[in-house]
């Protein structure tokens, strides 16, 4: 069964967090985070908010994020982060999530989302999972 809804924040009241949230670029060169995929969805886009005539908005993040050596992005909730589109199923809190990240030179990093409410701390969440 194929969701109608069109990211997982919007339809189910869910966010999923990056496990960890954030990206190193750990290479001797600058790279760029361009995309990627999950198991759940049909798409995953870079997105950012913006306001636009006192209205939040998100659009996609296009060419990516880009990272120096050495640097990390926290990939968060109103901040650069990663809509899934298209989901495939319905996304349920505490459900863990197998994806991959499309780097530009470091090509496909493979990485798990866990599934919080909305609202919820999300890098708390994550931590009560980890010690489970």
């Amino acid at each position: 069964m194929k969701s109608r809804c069109g990211s997982a924040t919007l339809c189910s009241g869910l966010q999923a967090w990056p496990l960890p949230r954030w990206r190193f670029n750990t290479g001797g060169e600058a790279d760029r985070l361009i995309g990627g995929s999950t198991e759940v969805s049909g798409a995953l886009e870079i997105h950012e908010m913006h306001i636009v005539n006192g209205i939040a908005m998100m659009r996609q993040v296009n060419p990516g994020i880009s990272l120096r050596p050495g640097a990390s992005v926290v990939l968060k909730p109103f901040s650069p982060h990663l809509m899934m589109l298209d989901l495939k199923e319905p996304l349920k809190a505490g459900q863990k999530l197998k994806g991959t990240l499309l780097f530009e030179k470091a090509g496909r990093v493979d990485i798990e989302y866990l599934v919080v409410p909305m609202g919820a701390d999300g890098p708390a969440a994550i931590a009560r999972a980890r010690n489970k």
